[in-house]
């Protein structure tokens, strides 16, 4: 009998510990916690760069192959990057691009985890040789958070990225 007492006794205490020591559904919220640290990538928004590689920045590699290096952006693996040329500064089209200033030429651009962007123009027409004219770049960094917040998106498409960016709510840096 002493056992169902004490059993008794213990239940009771657990029971009234447990109903005094809430607020319930409806108390009142605590006060909110301390501010998390900073993501490691920051906050996710497109960042942007611009490039304007003129004739004379065309480095000969290769035979019928020149480069250029865009000398400041160094994009992460996590993110995708999407570049898009100009010949006037107006009208942007992606990248890789075929048949700019020749019949059989190439324009595309890559890169390596910690090292700029380089633009690659291979030239196979006639006549041969390096961009004639000046080409602006515009190069997008585009977070996966981004992405998923845009789905359906046409990363590809110069004004629907553009748009994005600049409905971004929160700052948006571009150098």
């Amino acid at each position: 009998m002493k056992k169902r007492t004490i059993l008794n006794a213990m239940m009771a205490v657990c029971v009234a510990v447990a109903l005094s020591g809430c607020a319930g559904k409806d108390g009142a919220d605590g006060a909110p916690g301390a501010q998390g640290p900073q993501g490691p990538t920051g906050v996710a928004n497109i960042t942007s760069v611009n490039y304007q590689i003129s004739t004379s920045d065309w480095a000969n590699v290769a035979t019928n192959q020149w480069s250029a290096t865009s000398g400041s952006q160094n994009p992460p693996t996590t993110d995708l990057v999407t570049a898009f040329y100009s010949l006037d500064n107006l009208s942007f089209f992606p990248l890789p691009q075929t048949n700019i200033f020749t019949t059989s030429d190439n324009l595309t651009f890559g890169y390596k985890t910690g090292s700029a962007l380089t633009f690659f123009y291979t030239n196979t027409g006639s006549p041969a040789g390096s961009p004639t004219a000046t080409v602006y770049i515009n190069a997008f960094d585009i977070p996966p958070a981004v992405m998923k917040q845009n789905p359906g998106t046409n990363w590809n498409n110069y004004t629907s990225v553009r748009s994005i960016m600049n409905n971004q709510s929160q700052s948006v840096k571009t150098n």
